[in-house]
């Protein structure tokens, strides 16, 4: 009885969408409901962010996790940071598939509660296993583990664009 039905689901599907990518790989900006953003390039301010201020509140969320059949990791997660004066979201997926390429997907939302204004950057990052590995401090897995973003960003970043609220 089970085999018939087992036989039965596949019979609405068409069409099979071929490459499946099998690292999750998202290049998901964000959902805007409301107030549409504007494409002014101010960047997020990283000094105002570097300012010892208190944090009022942190959290991070891992959204999913894949250890990519043995063959590396897919790691989706956010994090918030709240100030008195502004707040940072980071949603981030960092993939690394084991001695082929390593890749970072950034979107980032910044709040500056006094001036009322929102900014969105996004940034595609990706780079060859080999280059991570010639440019990071060891060159050993657990260096991308610790500080999995900094060698990547050191070879081949490409800040996106920065459209405000």
């Amino acid at each position: 009885m089970f085999a018939i039905y087992r036989e039965k689901t596949h019979e609405g599907i068409k069409e099979v969408v071929k490459p499946f990518d099998w690292s999750y790989t998202t290049e998901y900006k964000g959902t805007v409901t409301g107030k549409a953003f504007t494409s002014e390039n101010d960047p997020i301010p990283i000094a105002l962010l570097k300012r010892p201020d208190p944090i009022l509140f942190f959290e991070e969320v891992v959204l999913y996790e894949s250890e990519l059949d043995d063959n590396g990791i897919s790691i989706f997660s956010v994090k918030v940071r709240v100030m008195p004066e502004r707040m940072l979201l980071l949603c981030r997926l960092f993939m690394r598939l084991d001695n082929v390429i390593v890749r970072i997907r950034d979107t980032r939302v910044y709040v500056d509660f006094k001036a009322g204004k929102v900014t969105r950057e996004y940034s595609a990052t990706q780079e060859k296993f080999d280059a991570v590995m010639q440019v990071s401090h060891a060159p050993t897995f657990r260096n991308l583990w610790e500080q999995p973003a900094e060698p990547v960003y050191r070879v081949s970043y490409v800040p996106g664009n920065c459209p405000m609220m």
